[in-house]
């Protein structure tokens, strides 16, 4: 492979364990890369990699390389970075350069490293994961032409969804000038870097649709169905990291608008709430029998098994849900909001279920728990769907589309 392109991968986190959708992704491209490339993976992890450590990413063939990001880690900045000192967000406001919803990931350890491999090395392309990861590129000297910038979802999508039913408060003019601002600087990052992946069509329109933006969607690993006959009706499930807001208001909001409405139609429904990082807001929604948090687990397939119906209540964030992908592939029928099926290729109705408001939202799980036949038939058409349409190999063939588009340009230009 001594003739094969070279490539920097940058990561915003260290790909293992596979414990959330960035993760993943980084993870499975690094696969498809590694078959096809001369590959190193820079990531961020705090305290760095230990050098005894080994995990499936040894075997993949790409050189591990990983610096410590505590410097941004340790930055109280709440969610999307809004919520800094008040001085320093208005300087952030006139600053130049990026917004301050990207800047908040500046890692001055990170830049050091890249400024230590471009002095060393010369890779064909970089693909970074997300806006900040190739701001630190170029600034380390790689020319912008040969960085791609994999947006895994639009930063300004996440914080205007966060920003709307706040109504008025204090900071709201400010939050709104930076949102204006995002929204601005990610529509220019096509004109600025050799090719941007974004992962719905979606994201893509909201770009421009310029020629250099691909379309390469989240996937999901080929696997045998979960055994129907172990699907206890009444069980709903929702998985998902709690420490990532949208999933803590998902579960939230399904308990506090959703969940009266279900069991006063269906007294025996119960919830079971799987995912690591349960804060008191969601450890109190526990109730050991409407309610079971059970937090982090060590594998996921056997709660999967034993839900009636999986629900994905999602409300806030962007992007694509790899739950929902998850969830498909293992056969089991879901209930989804609009929100939290985009970018996924589904029919309501064949694929999953789709509602939007409490009302029919609980309606349609009860009416799911009552039906086994719509029960199975729903989770054998998604299931057939993700093969056809998500699974990782197909994903990585389009990632490598993208990265040979940005190589034809390059000597274009």
């Amino acid at each position: 492979m001594h003739d094969a392109l070279s490539m920097l991968f940058l990561a915003d986190a260290y790909p293992w364990p596979l414990d959330n959708g960035a993760i993943l992704r980084s993870f499975h491209l690094l696969e498809s890369f590694a078959s096809r490339y001369r590959v190193t993976l820079l990531a961020q992890r705090r305290g760095g990699v230990a050098g005894a450590e080994r995990t499936p990413l040894h075997d993949l063939g790409v050189r591990l390389l990983a610096v410590d990001n505590s410097d941004v880690l340790d930055r109280p900045e709440g969610p999307y970075g809004l919520w800094r000192p008040v001085g320093e967000q208005l300087r952030g406001l006139v600053a130049p350069g990026p917004p301050i919803n990207v800047r908040r990931w500046w890692s001055p350890s990170l830049l050091a490293r890249l400024r230590e491999l471009y002095a060393a090395e010369q890779h064909d392309v970089v693909w970074a994961l997300r806006a900040p990861l190739a701001e630190m590129a170029q600034e380390a000297g790689w020319p912008p032409s040969r960085i791609l910038v994999d947006l895994v979802d639009l930063e300004s999508e996440a914080v205007g969804r966060a920003l709307a039913p706040l109504g008025w408060y204090a900071r709201r003019p400010f939050h709104t000038l930076d949102l204006k601002r995002l929204e601005h600087y990610e529509r220019s990052l096509p004109e600025r870097f050799g090719q941007v992946v974004v992962c719905k069509p979606e994201d893509r329109r909201a770009l421009g649709g310029q020629p250099n933006v691909s379309v390469v969607p989240n996937g999901v690993n080929p696997r045998p169905p979960v055994d129907p006959a172990l699907a206890q009706a009444d069980e709903m499930l929702f998985v998902g990291t709690m420490g990532y807001d949208p999933n803590a208001d998902a579960v939230k909001w399904f308990m506090r608008d959703i969940m009266p409405d279900i069991l006063r139609q269906h007294p025996p429904a119960r919830l079971a709430v799987v995912g690591k990082e349960a804060g008191p807001d969601v450890k109190a929604l526990h109730d050991g029998r409407a309610c079971i948090v059970h937090g982090g687990v060590p594998d996921v397939t056997p709660f999967y098994a034993a839900a009636g119906v999986v629900v994905v209540p999602i409300r806030l964030g962007a992007g694509t849900r790899l739950k929902v992908l998850e969830a498909l592939m293992l056969g089991k029928p879901i209930v989804a909001t609009t929100m939290a099926i985009e970018g996924i290729d589904l029919v309501p109705g064949t694929h999953v279920e789709v509602a939007d408001t409490p009302a029919a939202f609980a309606a349609a799980c009860v009416s799911l728990m009552r039906d086994a036949a719509r029960r199975r038939r729903l989770g054998e058409a998604g299931r057939q769907r993700a093969i056809e349409l998500y699974q990782w190999t197909r994903i990585g063939d389009l990632a490598a589309e993208a990265v040979a588009r940005m190589q034809v340009s390059s000597v274009a230009g």
